[in-house]
C-alpha cells in the first residue's frame, strides 16, 4: 500500500471587508500499489478532481477495478474537503445555530448522562454564588444560571465527533446546503 499526499484547497466565499475567505490543508489517502503505479506518472500534469474524474471515465471500460479504486479515493478526499467545510462552519457560522435544537439535545445529553453540568440545579448554584444575588428568588439566578448551563454544554459538545456537533449545532439547517468551491491536488505518492 502506498499513500496518496493531497492538497484541499477550499473557497468560503468573500468576508465583510471584501477579502476572500478560505483555507487550505494537507492529508494523506491509502492506496493500493497498482493505482500507484497508474498515477504516479500524471503527478508532473497535476491531479486535480477535475483530471480524477477523467480518468475515472477513462478507466471504466479498460480497466473498472481500478476505476472503481480511483472513484473510491476521489469520494474519501471529497470527504476531507466535507469534513473541512463543516468544522469551518461549526467555527464560523455560529449566528446560525439552533438554539432550541441546542436546547433539546442539551436536555437528552444530561438525561442519558452523557453531560453532566458542574451544578446539578439551580439551587447548587445559588449556594455556590449566593454572594451575588440578594436571594435564591432574585430574576437574574435563573437566567444566570441556564447560561452557565448553557455555556459549560457548549463547551462539552466543543470536543464531540464533527457530525455528532453539526447536529447538535444546526438542527435541520444545513450549512453545507451552501455551495462551497472546492478543489484538491495530488501532490505525492509517498513509497
Amino acid at each position: 500500500m502506498k499513500k496518496v499526499e493531497v492538497e484541499i484547497d477550499t473557497d468560503y466565499g468573500f468576508a465583510h471587508y471584501g477579502g476572500e475567505k478560505t483555507d487550505e490543508n494537507e492529508s494523506s489517502v491509502e492506496i493500493s500499489d497498482a493505482l500507484a503505479d497508474y498515477l504516479r506518472p500524471m503527478l508532473e500534469d497535476g491531479l486535480n478532481m477535475r483530471a480524477v474524474d477523467e480518468l475515472c471515465s477513462k478507466l471504466q471500460k479498460s480497466n473498472p477495478a481500478l476505476a472503481k479504486e480511483l472513484s473510491r479515493l476521489d469520494d474519501d478526499i471529497r470527504d476531507l474537503c466535507s469534513d473541512m467545510a463543516m468544522e469551518y462552519c461549526l467555527e464560523e457560522d455560529r449566528d446560525y445555530y439552533d438554539d432550541e435544537n441546542l436546547k433539546e439535545y442539551r436536555e437528552k445529553d444530561m438525561k442519558e448522562g452523557r453531560f453532566v453540568p458542574a451544578f446539578a440545579n439551580i439551587e447548587a448554584f445559588y449556594e455556590a454564588h449566593k454572594d451575588n444575588y440578594e436571594d435564591i428568588d432574585d430574576y437574574e439566578v435563573e437566567d444566570d444560571y441556564e447560561s452557565a448551563v448553557q455555556n459549560e454544554y457548549m463547551d462539552w459538545v466543543e470536543h464531540l465527533e464533527l457530525y455528532e456537533r453539526a447536529e447538535r449545532c444546526f438542527g435541520d439547517f444545513s450549512p453545507m446546503e451552501r455551495v462551497y468551491d472546492w478543489d484538491y491536488n495530488i501532490l505525492d505518492i509517498e513509497e
